[in-house]
């Protein structure tokens, strides 16, 4: 690829991102000056590698090896969707009917039903409904943790894990008793399969120096899938979503139809707590494919689709980024911007990945920096000039909302983390196409600017009432549950991705670079990228409960913890669920999105 002549803007040298340790990032935030009964679940191949492409570049034409991406395998299934008003006044009158008896049970209940009600409802996603009242309860399960000591492993495991996921700080003392003379775990439960999955889950919310939880993990997960083989349905399906989608690292609206069906099957199930899941489901669900309408007649008008041909149009996957900022009915707002954004970023994305020389890439770098429409006619590409032009319009109509909302604030922020993202993106590419070696630190520094968390944690800013500028100042500071997000992200993506990526060692991706600084084979350098993705974990957790005692509230956190939870869920398999979602992700979606319940 040709190589620009003139100096190397200093905007997108790899000095313009700050260096620190990978266990740690501070950062000072600058200011600069329907029916859906009748949709069908057809899985199609998503992409062909090494299309050649012959396009002009400053008047001279440019051989392209490009990989070319097949259509959303979604095709136009949302665009014929019919929002029904009476529909949902139905279900919205039943749920709050079924929301008082299901109030009192919870306000009644204790000791194991307590958590087992709790967790059903956190399960079902149906647990905002009572958030008050659960705190209530779990607050003074925690009061009384020193007397009441004689719960079974289920138990025990269950009370640990729900109290740690809301913030508490729990020791993991009571597991002591499950422990023989030489401190293992007794053998004897092996054979206790409901005791081993809720260990199970309970160990995954492990920090450092928690042996018990540590050996935990690799004990219930050896256990179970011994036993799967033996095991009869529903149990048997019930220890595969959960060895595959542990509660803790996976998106839990994701396997909500999952949860639901299997409450049904509970012979101990309550009906009105299950009658509430269904109900709630089928209403949230109609707001799902009434947003998902509302953005593909937007992204439709664009045609950018047809004018960009190298990008990945994943829309329904992304709208899914915007479910893991929140997925309650209330936040539309905020799923409808992350979702247009993230379409928006992706043809950026694939502009430096999948097309860009590297000469264009400075070029196009360099016209971000500036942030002007006035750039447009300057860039020697017309797919250049395309993502450019959409990226302005995303903006301009972003800050017309922003400022309707009295959060104009935050548009200038936006930007500036915008152009520090292709700043990012463009250090990727010079390591690449000049094949040169960064230290793994420096990439995976780099990896947290390029992420776009930074991007999007400022934009949903404009669209959640409760944030504030405050909001923004501590996104930028770069707390520690912000790093180790970034970095559990990164790692699992780049498990999922490498091999791919790398073209047979034409191309260098971050497993190289690990592998020239650490040595060892390609199956270490995985090994070591795991227990690295372990230990991020144990100090996320750590980051987590330790957020309630911060200024912002658990709304604004739990976003972050979530972000690392769908990446968990895409990426999950060291499989790319973004560009291949049809073997696991789209079936999660499908669940999700395609049919209603029948009640």
């Amino acid at each position: 690829m040709s190589s620009l002549s003139i100096p190397f803007s200093s905007a997108i040298c790899t000095s313009s991102i700050p260096k620190i340790s990978t266990g740690h990032h501070r950062r000072t935030a600058r200011m600069p000056a329907h029916d859906t009964s009748r949709l069908v679940f057809r899985p199609s191949a998503v992409m062909v590698e090494g299309s050649p492409m012959t396009t002009s570049s400053n008047g001279k034409e440019v051989q392209r090896l490009i990989t070319t991406f097949k259509p959303s395998m979604w095709k136009d299934i949302f665009s014929t969707f019919s929002f029904d008003n009476q529909v949902q006044e139905k279900y919205l009158k039943e749920i709050e009917e079924l929301k008082k008896e299901v109030r009192s049970t919870l306000m009644s209940a204790t000791h194991r039903k307590l958590f087992d009600l709790i967790d059903n409802l956190e399960r079902m996603g149906i647990a905002y409904h009572f958030e008050t009242e659960i705190e209530d309860k779990l607050k003074q399960a925690h009061a009384s943790l020193e007397e009441e000591d004689d719960y079974d492993l289920f138990t025990t495991a269950l009370r640990f894990r729900l109290l740690r996921q809301h913030r508490y700080h729990v020791s993991c003392d009571p597991f002591a008793k499950f422990v023989d003379q030489d401190n293992k775990l007794k053998e004897s439960l092996s054979s206790d399969i409901e005791g081993l999955l809720s260990l199970f889950e309970a160990s995954h919310l492990r920090i450092h120096n928690e042996d018990v939880l540590d050996e935990a993990i690799v004990f219930t997960t050896h256990h179970l899938n011994r036993m799967m083989p033996q095991l009869e349905s529903p149990l048997k399906e019930e220890v595969k979503h959960a060895l595959r989608y542990p509660l803790h690292k996976c998106l839990g609206i994701l396997s909500l139809r999952f949860h639901i069906d299997r409450y049904e099957n509970d012979k101990s199930r309550d009906e009105v707590v299950l009658r509430l899941g269904q109900v709630n489901f089928n209403y949230m669900q109609n707001i799902y494919m009434n947003e998902l309408y509302e953005i593909t007649t937007w992204w439709n008008k664009l045609q950018m689709t047809s004018k960009v041909p190298y990008f990945r149009d994943r829309l329904v996957e992304c709208y899914m980024w915007g479910l893991a900022y929140h997925f309650e009915p209330e936040y539309a707002p905020v799923r409808v911007l992350i979702t247009k954004y993230y379409m928006t970023a992706t043809t950026v994305d694939d502009t430096y990945d999948n097309y860009a020389t590297l000469e264009e890439i400075e070029l196009f770098t360099q016209a971000i920096d500036r942030w002007s429409e006035d750039e447009i006619d300057q860039l020697p590409d017309e797919y250049l000039k395309i993502v450019y032009k959409g990226l302005m319009n995303f903006t301009e109509e972003f800050r017309r909302d922003a400022e309707e909302r009295g959060k104009g604030y935050v548009i200038p922020y936006f930007i500036e983390e915008m152009k520090r993202a292709t700043q990012g993106y463009a250090n990727e590419q010079r390591w690449i196409m000049k094949r040169e070696m960064p230290s793994f630190e420096e990439y995976m520094v780099n990896s947290r600017v390029t992420s776009l968390m930074y991007v999007t944690y400022v934009a949903v800013v404009a669209v959640i009432e409760s944030a504030t500028k405050e909001t923004v100042d501590w996104a930028l500071s770069d707390s520690d549950i912000f790093v180790y997000t970034n970095d559990i992200g990164r790692l699992i993506d780049d498990l999922a991705t490498h091999r791919r990526e790398r073209k047979d060692g034409t191309m260098l991706t971050s497993m190289d670079y690990y592998m020239n600084e650490y040595g060892g084979t390609m199956e270490e350098g995985e090994a070591a990228f795991r227990k690295l993705m372990e230990e991020k974990w144990k100090l996320m957790n750590a980051a987590w409960v330790d957020t309630i005692n911060g200024k912002e509230s658990k709304e604004i956190v739990v976003q972050v913890l979530d972000l690392a939870r769908i990446c968990g869920t895409l990426y999950g398999d060291e499989e790319d669920g973004f560009t291949y979602p049809e073997k696991n992700f789209a079936p999660l979606v499908a669940a999700l999105l395609m049919n209603p319940i029948h009640i």
